[in-house]
């Protein structure tokens, strides 16, 4: 068992502060003390003068060019006014998550890839597995009722995989990881008998019992978008 991985200052960087456990970090963390989208890489492209976000907007194909074999845009639909644009680019990136992301290359099926874009092996829109939640364990421990807890640690403890490496193989394919924690949960016993007053307010401003839990681990995707790097100007375009 070993502390889990995280991507928080502790130390200032230009723009951003170090983390100040705030427990804001699955909103993508308004101060920048946690590395992301929101915080981190957006900013960065926004100074640069490079970059135009399009909101609300519905990317429907990727554009496919039988000729240079390659992908050359995007086309999207305005969720507002039900108007469809074209995007040409040198480059697409498709970070929409595993169902948008399989969901839109199967949109974009061409007489060159009927089964959907680049879907050499028809293997597209099989097999898919998306993080999950929900398959774990957890409990409570008795005792140390002396003992509490200071500040929001932004991050908790992880078991890596050690399932199907190197030489060691097993019945199945890939392995799996654990992450979890423990913690000292507030209200006491009391709370459970009292409906509401001021008994009820100082019975949950008691520590409770602590407890710990563990989760197969877990990733969430902050944004569905797609970018492009435009013919013409070398723009990064975001929609």
């Amino acid at each position: 068992m070993i502390i889990g991985r995280c991507a928080h200052l502790t130390a200032p960087v230009p723009g951003r502060t170090p983390c100040q456990y705030r427990n804001k970090c699955e909103f993508g963390c308004p101060f920048g003390g946690y590395f992301s989208t929101q915080s981190s890489t957006l900013p960065a492209a926004v100074k640069t003068g490079n970059l135009t976000l399009r909101p609300m907007s519905i990317v429907t194909q990727i554009l496919y060019d039988k000729d240079q074999k390659k992908a050359t845009g995007v086309e999207v639909l305005d969720a507002e006014t039900n108007q469809t644009y074209t995007y040409r680019s040198k480059i697409v990136f498709v970070n929409a998550s595993t169902l948008n992301s399989t969901w839109l290359l199967l949109n974009s099926a061409t007489d060159v890839w009927p089964d959907g874009l680049g879907s050499s092996s028809g293997a597209l829109g099989h097999y898919l597995m998306d993080h999950h939640l929900g398959s774990g364990a957890g409990g409570r421990i008795e005792g140390y009722e002396d003992h509490y807890v200071y500040g929001r640690r932004p991050n908790g403890v992880y078991i890596p995989r050690y399932r199907n490496l190197n030489n060691e193989k097993r019945d199945y394919l890939r392995g799996f990881g654990y992450q979890g924690g423990a913690g000292r949960n507030r209200g006491s016993k009391a709370a459970d008998d009292i409906a509401v007053g001021v008994a009820l307010k100082e019975a949950l401003s008691e520590p409770g019992n602590w407890g710990c839990g563990w989760a197969a681990l877990v990733k969430y995707f902050l944004t569905t978008r797609i970018w492009l790097r435009s013919t013409k100007t070398g723009r990064i375009n975001g929609v």
